[in-house]
């Protein structure tokens, strides 16, 4: 537990998104194999390859948190990168795009930060380290606004980002396994000022 109560917070190279892949994939199963995800290997290791696709996109920025033990074990995790301007290909981005609509792609997602993946596992759960992980994201962000598509139920993610001024503005089939997602919309003027790491 001691580990869990004094991890460090560093930054994620590509390069080390690469070479821990396996690690980062245990770190995935682990936060949302629980409800109200369970979600399964499979989407474990789907997750490892976009992880390692996403490093290389333009504006990636990524934080790491690891246990204070001498294997350093990732126990959260976040990340994102700047969304292209034009919009992407793929029924994914479709999807998404037609649920903001036109006028929501144009103002939300097109130019705009995409905080794509937030994970912490359960038992570092509820005690500032995800809130840790988002503020150091969040201090690289050069946009005027944020996107990010989150489960649809309740959740400690959900409850953090509207604590922290997010907002949602369109709901859709968004994930690896059924059931609608939330998209949500941050205006960066508007967030709360960022909290330190608890020691």
């Amino acid at each position: 537990m001691d580990a869990v109560l004094r991890p460090t917070l560093e930054p994620l190279r590509p390069a080390d998104v690469r070479t821990e892949r396996d690690a980062l994939e245990q770190l995935y199963f682990a936060a949302f194999s629980p409800p109200p995800y369970v979600e399964s290997r499979a989407e474990a290791q789907a997750f490892g390859a976009l992880a390692q696709r996403d490093a290389q996109r333009p504006g990636y920025v990524a934080y790491v948190a690891r246990a204070a033990t001498p294997e350093r074990t990732p126990i959260g995790l976040v990340y994102g990168y700047q969304t292209p301007s034009s919009p992407p290909g793929g029924d994914w981005w479709d999807r998404l795009l037609a649920a903001v609509e036109r006028e929501g792609a144009e103002r939300w997602i097109l130019g705009q930060f995409a905080f794509c993946w937030f994970a912490v596992v359960p038992e570092a759960q509820g005690m500032g380290i995800g809130g840790a992980l988002y503020d150091a994201v969040m201090r690289h962000v050069a946009t005027p606004r944020a996107w990010l598509v989150t489960h649809g139920d309740p959740s400690p993610a959900r409850a953090m980002y509207d604590r922290r001024g997010w907002r949602e503005i369109a709901r859709a089939e968004l994930g690896w396994v059924p059931g609608e997602r939330a998209v949500m919309g941050l205006e960066r003027g508007s967030a709360p000022a960022p909290r330190s790491l608890p020691s």
